[in-house]
């Protein structure tokens, strides 16, 4: 019996269909060791579903679920390494790139108890 193809596709699922992706420009991610050490947070993110790096352009794309916000995943990137500046790479309604930086929130909020 054929499987439908609706069926056979990799993403399909509930979780899956909730999910989203944040764009995170890294600046300071210099070498293999700090990527390996960002791959470590990310994996100890408490929903993240997967991550794809863009050595090259120093970026990474993190799919996760949808109720985890990203300044989460920033505070665990903060945690990693002092000199990483992550920002999030976000498209303004005309089409244009942009970056935000969140980085100096977070350490407010971290410092004051804000994050986990």
């Amino acid at each position: 019996m054929p499987i439908p193809q609706a069926q056979n596709s990799f993403f399909v699922g509930v979780a899956n269909k909730k999910a989203k992706t944040f764009v995170i420009q890294l600046s300071g991610l210099k070498d293999d060791s700090t990527r390996t050490l960002v791959e470590e947070a990310l994996l100890s993110v408490r929903g993240v579903i997967s991550f794809t790096f863009e050595l090259n352009a120093g970026r990474v794309s993190v799919r996760a679920r949808n109720e985890l916000s990203v300044e989460t995943i920033f505070y665990a990137i903060l945690n990693v390494d002092e000199d990483l500046s992550p920002r999030q790479v976000l498209k303004n309604l005309q089409g244009e790139v942009t970056k935000q930086n969140l980085s100096m929130l977070i350490l407010c909020h971290f410092k004051t108890g804000g994050f986990p």
